[in-house]
């Protein structure tokens, strides 16, 4: 889609946008991707969207489903040494001096082109570049994205009119030193609400040093330069204050977090990918005046929801790394769920601090995905579905994790009240 089609459908389609007060949502890494996804699909329901670390809207496009079908599932174990999914030189004498087996070797081999995951790790993560242009993929050669697919998916009603990204608010955070979504994305992020009509004033890219975490102003997050659980940095940059005034187009009062305004929100016939709770931030004048108050949507990232066990992690990895070197798709999965309850995202990443102030009237909903059997081996990590492990209608309205989070949204703008659990001291 070129400009001029941007500006005819603007004048063309009738407007049915939602008042920039009400619901708006980003997100990390996954759920940076997520949280682009959902603006789109329902572009009528969010007034702003903001990614950390995140993706381009349908960026892995159905490639991962067309593996599955075509290749079957042994097809996860294609791995091979691949320029563009490899990050660094195979050294045989750094694996053989460090004594490790089995042998890591992830960080020299990368998923082969027929692997579910090589469009999501290989293009979207490692070469964004290359992103919906696959037919000119690492030529040396950045095309404009072909966004065709944008119209398609409106003309059957699978996404709300895209008339409406337009009149969104955008911000793009991009660490420069990302180790796993590459700092290009932040370009084809740019110009993709770019080319959706989204007006330079309302549109802000950031890139500073750091890696694949969520900057924080505070004192007890990771290194900024590093990456790894529980992904909160110290940067000195308080990212979740600039995502929310420029989302919400307002200026916000900071405060400080209390824990008794920290409550767990049910999560009902949610698909097997979610949890059964989540995390709302309110205090008590906007869960008993909703309607006064907006909401905003903060989704967590891979390795980042209650249910991750780091100790299990690196155990499934060695099984992993033992199933390549045999070439056999079998080994143990997860036998149960374990509750780590770390609340590192809800209470550390600074947007609760906002929704502490009433005169901000506002709301913070961190909604949680969870790790079990029945999600591998395509997604061990409890990531928010980017990619299309849940079904090749991931990306649209029908899909398992959209059409059930917008619901779940809507239930907690509408009515907080009735979808609290208990407070999460």
């Amino acid at each position: 889609m070129n400009r001029l089609l941007s500006l005819t459908l603007l004048l063309m389609v009738p407007f049915n946008f939602v008042s920039a007060s009400s619901l708006t949502i980003s997100g990390i890494s996954s759920g940076g991707f997520m949280a682009s996804q959902m603006a789109t699909i329902y572009s009528d329901q969010f007034a702003g969207v903001a990614t950390v670390a995140g993706g381009v809207y349908y960026c892995a496009e159905n490639e991962f489903q067309k593996n599955i079908k075509n290749f079957g599932v042994a097809s996860y174990l294609s791995y091979g040494v691949d320029t563009r999914t490899v990050t660094k030189t195979f050294d045989v004498k750094s694996l053989l001096k460090s004594k490790q087996l089995p042998v890591d070797t992830s960080q020299f081999v990368g998923p082969l082109a027929i692997n579910p995951i090589y469009q999501s790790v290989g293009v979207c993560m490692g070469h964004p570049e290359g992103a919906h242009q696959a037919a000119n993929l690492f030529n040396g050669v950045n095309l404009p994205m072909d966004l065709n697919f944008m119209t398609e998916f409106e003309s059957k009603g699978l996404i709300a009119p895209i008339v409406n990204i337009s009149k969104q608010r955008v911000l793009v955070y991009q660490g420069e030193d990302d180790q796993v979504v590459h700092l290009p994305m932040a370009d084809k992020l740019k110009e993709f609400y770019t080319r959706m009509g989204v007006l330079p004033e309302a549109l802000k890219v950031v890139t500073k040093p750091g890696n694949h975490n969520f900057p924080t102003d505070k004192e007890d997050g990771i290194d900024c330069g590093k990456t790894g659980v529980p992904y909160i940095a110290s940067c000195k940059l308080d990212l979740a204050g600039e995502i929310l005034t420029q989302v919400l187009n307002r200026p916000l009062k900071r405060g400080t977090m209390k824990a008794e305004n920290l409550h767990q929100v049910e999560q009902k016939s949610a698909p097997p990918s979610i949890a059964s709770y989540g995390y709302l931030y309110a205090t008590p004048a906007c869960i008993e005046n909703p309607a006064t108050c907006d909401l905003h949507v903060a989704l967590h990232g891979c390795q980042m929801s209650d249910d991750f066990d780091e100790d299990f992690q690196k155990y499934y990895q060695r099984k992993v790394l033992f199933t390549r070197s045999l070439g056999v798709f079998s080994y143990e999965l997860l036998s149960k769920e374990k509750k780590m309850g770390a609340l590192a995202f809800a209470s550390r990443a600074g947007y609760a601090e906002y929704a502490e102030v009433d005169a901000n009237r506002l709301m913070i909903y961190f909604p949680q995905t969870r790790i079990g059997t029945d999600n591998y081996p395509a997604n061990p990590n409890g990531c928010w579905d980017w990619y299309g492990w849940t079904g090749s209608e991931y990306a649209t309205n029908k899909g398992a994790e959209s059409s059930w989070l917008i619901k779940q949204i809507q239930k907690v703008k509408a009515n907080p009240k009735m979808m609290l659990s208990q407070p999460k001291k």
